[in-house]
């Protein structure tokens, strides 16, 4: 299921019961649509089940038309940016050919992904991220780091393609999740972020964390704390 534009108008107004059903077990994942004795109304029935082969994709923009995601939203969820293609590739680009696709059953897509109740991540990716929700919770004690958002990095980890799975490559992944399921929370005043982000030549202590655990990795993650002070120093606020 794709949302065009999903914020426009507040996800949690409308979304509030799948993110709840959710997290219930297979089997127990049904949307109450109406209230009624009947069975079926009009041949709708009044209850519906979400399966595991139902995904949700939306796309989203920030700007004064557009309602912010709250915490509940993003720690589940992956906030992926886009980039935009340069314009010198635009030739190249259009002379992509349409590829026929093929379905993929349910059964399969699942035969893809390992899964695992454990915490598969190792005890120095723990350590850091112990220590930048340590750093998050000193400029908001409300924000951090989830049990939810550290299973799921895991996950993610653990499900890298063979061809990616050398320690470098795993780094990469890591810096991808950070950027996309921790460094979203963070938004605020300068007042309250100037010390974690880094402004008026403080140093940034987010980005002493990560340069701690590796001073050459972690691009985007370096990228987009780069942004968000550069907002604060603008605007006196991020999002």
């Amino acid at each position: 299921m794709v949302f065009d534009e999903m914020n426009l108008a507040k996800v949690e107004h409308y979304f509030a019961q799948f993110l709840s059903v959710l997290e219930m077990d297979k089997g127990q994942r049904l949307i109450h649509l109406y209230d009624g004795k009947d069975s079926a109304k009009n041949g709708i029935k009044s209850d519906i089940a979400i399966r595991d082969n139902v995904l949700f994709v939306g796309t989203v923009n920030t700007d004064e038309s557009t309602y912010k995601f709250s915490d509940k939203v993003l720690d589940r969820s992956n906030v992926i940016k886009l980039s935009m293609v340069p314009f010198t590739e635009l030739h190249q680009n259009q002379q992509h050919k349409k590829i026929d696709s093929q379905s993929v059953s349910y059964d399969q897509f699942a035969s893809f992904q390992k899964s695992n109740d454990d915490i598969d991540l190792k005890s120095s990716e723990l350590k850091l991220l112990q220590n930048i929700n340590n750093a998050i919770n000193q400029a908001d004690r409300n924000t951090g780091i989830g049990w939810r958002i550290v299973k799921q990095i895991g996950e993610y980890l653990d499900n890298l393609p063979d061809a990616f799975s050398k320690e470098i490559d795993r780094q990469k992944g890591l810096d991808l999740q950070i950027n996309q399921r921790v460094l979203t929370k963070i938004r605020g005043s300068e007042e309250q972020l100037s010390d974690l982000l880094g402004v008026d030549g403080k140093e940034s202590t987010l980005q002493k964390v990560l340069d701690e655990f590796d001073s050459q990795g972690f691009v985007e993650s370096k990228q987009t704390i780069k942004a968000k002070a550069r907002d604060l120093e603008a605007n006196g606020f991020t999002i």
